[in-house]
């Protein structure tokens, strides 16, 4: 369903068995040639038999619904509800480009609650608010993560700097730097290469690049391949504004590439089936502003309310 992979739900068990009519008559024919061997002219008359299993549970098994004081309704409605949280882990809330007032914050972080989210990604712009929102609900529930100079990374190299250092001390989890989209029209990749690698170690492992990919499939191996040797381990593809052909069709040219690094989408995804198609591409985390409304989908497709 979807494309998601949940389990099936579980099979009903099977109460009464009824053995075959024809199978019953042959074996009672069988035994009466071995007890009677004299050959009679009539075959035995043989009575119809139902084997019948008792519907009752036998007293040396238990029921695991009832061990644990729920019903078996329950019990899947619980099953599901995991999974679909196990599966949101995997989407990542992007705050809104807008001022949002507490209350909107306040109802953001407690929906990415409710649908088992473990990550929020925001600008510079809220990294105040992230650490007013820690210190509220207690810090671990909700991981922050950031992006810096989007869309087009504009900003001079000590800006950037500025955003990364100030980010860390602000306790943000990971921060992706967008490379220039100059960088490459100029002929200027291998210099922003270098500048990207002093960036990335400043906070070793929490540090990644963002790679805008409005460029067409053969610039985007060329670049691709230059910036594979960059110092972080993960890069973000920034593709907001693309189909998700056109979204898939990048990761792919990352992947036919043996990229080392994980892979992150930042789009607008909307609907369980684009997110399957990026997941099932080893996409490790799908970033987007309709969070919500992809964990209402699966509450309603599966029935479950979170």
């Amino acid at each position: 369903m979807f494309g998601i992979k949940l389990k099936e739900k579980p099979a009903e068990e099977k109460t009464v068995v009824e053995e075959n009519k024809q199978e019953i008559i042959e074996e009672e024919i069988a035994l009466d040639k071995v007890e009677q061997p004299v050959i009679q002219a009539q075959a035995p008359v043989v009575e119809e038999k139902v084997v019948v299993v008792n519907q009752e549970p036998s007293q040396d098994k238990f029921s695991l619904a009832g061990l644990l004081g729920k019903t078996e309704s329950g019990m899947k409605t619980e099953f599901y509800a995991y999974q679909i949280k196990e599966l949101m882990q995997s989407v990542v809330k992007v705050l809104p480009k807008k001022q949002l007032s507490v209350e909107e914050l306040d109802k953001i972080y407690n929906d990415v609650v409710k649908y088992g989210g473990k990550e929020i990604l925001v600008t510079p712009y809220f990294y105040s608010a992230c650490r007013g929102l820690e210190s509220k609900y207690g810090y671990g529930n909700i991981n922050f993560s950031a992006i810096t100079d989007y869309p087009y990374g504009e900003s001079s190299f000590k800006a950037r700097i500025v955003d990364v250092k100030e980010g860390i001390k602000n306790g943000i989890d990971l921060i992706s730097v967008v490379m220039p989209s100059r960088a490459y029209s100029m002929g200027a990749l291998n210099s922003e290469k270098a500048r990207l690698n002093k960036l990335c170690k400043i906070r070793k492992g929490k540090v990644g690049i963002a790679l805008n990919i409005n460029y067409d499939v053969e610039d985007l191996r060329k670049i691709i391949k230059v910036i594979s040797g960059l110092k972080c381990e993960y890069i973000t593809l920034l593709c907001e504004n693309c189909a998700i052909n056109r979204i898939v069709e990048a990761v792919n040219v990352i992947l036919d590439k043996k990229f080392d690094k994980k892979i992150y989408v930042y789009s607008a995804v909307s609907n369980v089936d684009d997110l399957s198609k990026l997941l099932e591409l080893k996409v490790s985390k799908v970033y987007t502003e309709n969070f919500e409304a992809i964990g209402r989908e699966l509450e309603r497709k599966f029935e479950v309310e979170l």
